[in-house]
């Protein structure tokens, strides 16, 4: 009988992980977005060409696709659902200019799983 109190104890805390990483997801995707938006006009101040300004800009559609892709994290489920979306979360990431909020987004656990 204690294994199963086991067993579901593990279980109701398995399915309130989900939410909670969603929330820091979430609140990590905001950090970014706020922070990379500083780094993208001091770049596009310092743009010496066109082509230049064009990638600063490129930068900014990345956060773009970051917040769609926190969204998807909610929408998400099932395990292989959840994990697809969160290793597409933090590619996402992973091609953003290391600001403070990506350096530490690039730490989290989802790092280790995709």
């Amino acid at each position: 009988m204690a294994r199963y109190i086991c067993l579901l104890f593990v279980l109701c805390f398995a399915s309130a992980c989900w939410p909670r990483a969603v929330e820091e997801a979430a609140h990590a995707t905001v950090l970014i977005d706020e922070q990379v938006a500083v780094w993208v006009t001091g770049c596009m101040d310092k743009a010496p060409t066109w082509d230049a300004w064009d990638e600063c800009a490129a930068v900014g559609g990345k956060v773009g696709r970051l917040r769609a892709v926190t969204l998807a994290l909610d929408l998400a489920k099932g395990h292989k659902a959840q994990r697809a979306a969160a290793c597409e979360w933090f590619k996402v990431v992973q091609s953003l200019p290391d600001v403070p909020a990506v350096v530490v987004a690039k730490r989290s656990k989802w790092r280790r799983k995709c």
